[in-house]
C-alpha cells in the first residue's frame, strides 16, 4: 500500500497512531517522524549509532548516525526528547525481557516480524480503517 506523497498526518493523528503502538513500534514511528530516518535504514541501526548530546545540562537528545547504502550517503539526525525517552524505555524493556545488557553492537530495533516496513504498513492500514469508520 502506498500513500500519496501529499499525505501529512496531523498531530492528533500521530498521537492516535503512537497510542496504538507497542514500545518497539513507537520507536520506529518516532525515528521516522521526529528524526527523518528512512524506513529501510531502521533495521540497520545499532545501539552504537546513538550519541547522547546534553543540551543546556537539562536533558539529552541523540545524534543518530545512519549508515549509507548504494542509494544514500551516510547521514545523521537528531531526535527529540520524546524519541529519546521511547528508545530508552524500549531498550530497558528488552533487557528486562531476558535479552541481558544491550551492547553497542546490538541492533537498535529487534526484528520479530518480516521487516519494520511491514509493521509500518500494517499500522497505516489500521489507522486508515479507523479513520474511515469514524467518518461513518
Amino acid at each position: 500500500m502506498r500513500l500519496p506523497t501529499t499525505t501529512v498526518f496531523t498531530d492528533e493523528e500521530m498521537q492516535r497512531i503512537i497510542s496504538e503502538c507497542n514500545k518497539r513500534e513507537k520507536v520506529i514511528i518516532l525515528l521516522m517522524v521526529a528524526g527523518g530516518v528512512l524506513i529501510g535504514a531502521i533495521s540497520k541501526l545499532k545501539v552504537k549509532n546513538l550519541e547522547p548530546i546534553t543540551v543546556n545540562g537539562d536533558y539529552s537528545i541523540y545524534k543518530i548516525t545512519v549508515d549509507g547504502d548504494s542509494r544514500h550517503a551516510e547521514y545523521w539526525i537528531t531526535c527529540n526528547v520524546k524519541c529519546v525517552s521511547a528508545i530508552k524505555e524500549y531498550l530497558q524493556q528488552r533487557e528486562q525481557q531476558g535479552e541481558g545488557p544491550v551492547k553497542d553492537n546490538s541492533p537498535l530495533i529487534r526484528e520479530y516480524r518480516d521487516s519494520s516496513k511491514d509493521i509500518f504498513q500494517d499500522m497505516l492500514k489500521m489507522i486508515q480503517l479507523d479513520m474511515r469508520l469514524d467518518k461513518c
